[in-house]
């Protein structure tokens, strides 16, 4: 089953930032950030190289991707977005959280 889930900052407590969201990403095993992609510029066809978000990764677990997770897109919340296959993605929402010192609310879909 596919859940949808946010980790956000708890009233009073330690806030949830972009940067510290960035680093743990990268510092996860089982978050694997995509590849930068190199292409053309239409107009010119000099080489363009485009680099990924550093806040956003697969969720891969035993050589599986079983979700995914990002920083809001909406850009008027500082929260964490999580989504995929609920017997991963709930216990590892529920870690992060913990780790972050903020709260796991499901979404709806």
């Amino acid at each position: 089953m596919e859940i949808f889930l946010a980790i956000r900052p708890v009233p009073d407590g330690p806030p949830l930032t972009y940067e510290a969201w960035c680093d743990l990403v990268e510092q996860r095993a089982e978050f694997v950030r995509p590849k930068p992609v190199v292409g053309k510029l239409p107009t010119t066809g000099d080489p363009l190289t485009i680099y990924p978000r550093p806040d956003g990764a697969a969720v891969v677990i035993a050589g599986q991707r079983v979700g995914g997770v990002h920083w809001s897109l909406s850009g008027d919340e500082d929260e964490v977005i999580l989504s995929g296959d609920a017997d991963f993605m709930l216990p590892l929402a529920n870690e992060l959280a913990e780790l972050l010192g903020c709260r796991v609310e499901q979404l709806k879909a």
